[in-house]
């Protein structure tokens, strides 16, 4: 019976300041791992040599008379040419089972490797996650947004141009934000659904049965967790969100309701509805 765990590889980075860091990697392993399996085997086979090796030679028993030295019945694998064929015998037997374990594990490892594929969502911490991609997220978009701001705005034509370019860049900026949020969350709620299908709970090999059952679990609860938060997030800022609108909402409609008492107000007025205007426009197309 053995099992795939997850293990976190110590590596070497440099971070940001330039200086070396450490982190662990996540790998899927098998378990007891292959070279554990190869060890247990030879020592199978090293078990009956290691009690030849105690067999001693009866002559000084024989021949109680005369002190003669214990020796060695058997020299198995110390080189000793009178033992060259059992040596041999030995040597042929354990690169055998070598050989067959090589292959019984090529089907075990391959679904190691399956699930390895899936090891990065191990290593994903959903609060952090959720942080780091909300400060990564756009920046393409706000390039943008940014070069939109900078064009020249001297002339009457190039301040309408520019308005326009501001105007797409931002309602561009919010459309690739929405749609990377929402990638997200699928790319985490998709792979939580691969995982949990990749295999039976046990897998039955030739040597091993295989049991999947806990790293399906810890790496589909964790992607699950991930998408949570993010969602969760999404959620948060959305509602954060309209309630600023209805906020600004409210102040335009106070705005609106009051009655000029001069014709500086009213002027007043006819100018704040036309820069309202635009604001409102662009709320209606995000929403």
């Amino acid at each position: 019976q053995a099992s795939l765990n997850i293990a976190f590889d110590v590596q070497d980075a440099m971070n940001s300041s330039g200086r070396m860091s450490r982190f662990g990697v996540p790998k899927v392993k098998l378990s007891p791992t292959p070279e554990d399996l190869e060890v247990a085997l030879l020592a199978r086979i090293m078990e009956p040599v290691d009690i030849v090796r105690t067999l001693r030679t009866c002559d000084s028993d024989l021949m109680s008379l005369i002190k003669l030295p214990e020796r060695t019945l058997l020299n198995v694998k110390r080189d000793d040419e009178l033992c060259n064929d059992i040596d041999n015998t030995i040597d042929t037997a354990s690169d055998d089972v070598k050989y067959l374990l090589e292959q019984a594990l090529e089907a075990p490892l391959a679904l190691c490797e399956q699930y390895n594929d899936y090891a990065w969502v191990a290593a994903a911490d959903p609060t952090l996650h959720v942080k780091q991609f909300a400060k990564n997220v756009g920046k393409e978009a706000q390039k943008a947004l940014d070069a939109a701001h900078d064009l020249p705005d001297e002339k009457e034509e190039e301040r309408e141009a520019k308005e326009l370019a501001i105007h797409e860049a931002t309602i561009n900026l919010e459309k690739s934000i929405d749609q990377a949020w929402v990638s997200e969350v699928k790319k985490f709620h998709d792979a939580a659904e691969s995982i949990e299908s990749l295999s039976e709970d046990v897998e039955l090999f030739s040597l091993l049965n295989v049991d999947c059952t806990e790293i399906k679990q810890q790496l589909a609860s964790k992607a699950r967790d991930v998408r949570n938060a993010l969602l969760t997030y999404i959620l948060d800022t959305t509602r954060e969100e309209n309630e600023s609108t209805i906020e600004r909402y409210e102040e335009i409609l106070a705005k609106l309701v009051q009655k000029p008492a001069n014709e500086e107000e009213l002027a007043a007025l006819k100018q704040f509805i036309a820069d309202t205007r635009l604001e409102v426009q662009e709320t209606l197309v995000r929403g």
